[in-house]
């Protein structure tokens, strides 16, 4: 299983790189560089479940995209 996020309803959910506080909310870092609320739902998702393609080629090279702001 993988902890995922639905940060872009279009592409499918993406994969969680970190998850931390920021101020006085929790933030998620997407491996495609996405920035979203963990309040809106972390997911857990089958290893094999379709993903976000940008978070898969990012997984894939080993190196996260800088995050988006």
């Amino acid at each position: 299983m993988i902890a995922a996020v639905d940060a872009n309803k279009i592409t499918g959910p993406c994969i969680v790189y970190w998850t931390g506080r920021v101020r006085l909310s929790v933030k998620v870092h997407t491996w495609c560089g996405a920035i979203a609320d963990a309040g809106d739902g972390v997911l857990q998702v089958p290893d094999n479940a379709r993903v976000c393609v940008d978070c898969t080629a990012a997984v894939e090279r080993g190196e996260p995209v800088a995050s988006r702001l």
